[in-house]
């Protein structure tokens, strides 16, 4: 039980980021519904500086989300949009959610006949062996 409350609370610190893979919305429109879902209001064509025709919204501590053109969604190619999340933590799990919540409102789909998936990177910061094995276990089950 000691293990699981102190395994709990590593997580809690965990920097991590996350791509979403999404069709039938824009990548323009996906970044102006993250930019008025933040608040900000804050979106640009960023392809110049990121490439894969990005388009990208800040938040409200100034982080960028891009959302890029990803060749490995199915459908036109205007359509196929993947979210990089910036380097989140636990705290950033309600507006994660959120967003992904509001962007499906919108008319984003993720789903594996679309050819979508997720990917989640997570910040190698502070573990050990036995941290990383217990991630992957948890992962896992």
């Amino acid at each position: 039980m000691k293990n699981t409350i102190q395994m709990q609370e590593a997580m809690k610190s965990q920097t991590f980021g996350v791509e979403i893979e999404m069709n039938h919305i824009t990548r323009e429109n996906a970044a102006k519904v993250a930019a008025a879902y933040f608040g900000t209001g804050r979106y640009e064509n960023t392809a110049r500086r990121n490439g894969y025709s990005t388009v990208s919204a800040w938040d409200a501590q100034g982080r960028e989300w891009k959302f890029s053109k990803d060749v490995s969604i199915a459908g036109l190619d205007e359509f196929k949009a993947e979210m990089v999340t910036p380097v989140l933590t636990y705290k950033d799990m309600e507006l994660l959610q959120g967003l992904v919540r509001e962007l499906r409102h919108h008319g984003a789909v993720s789903t594996p006949d679309q050819g979508c998936g997720v990917h989640i990177h997570v910040g190698g910061e502070g573990h050990t062996p036995q941290s990383l094995r217990s991630l992957i276990n948890l992962m896992a089950s």
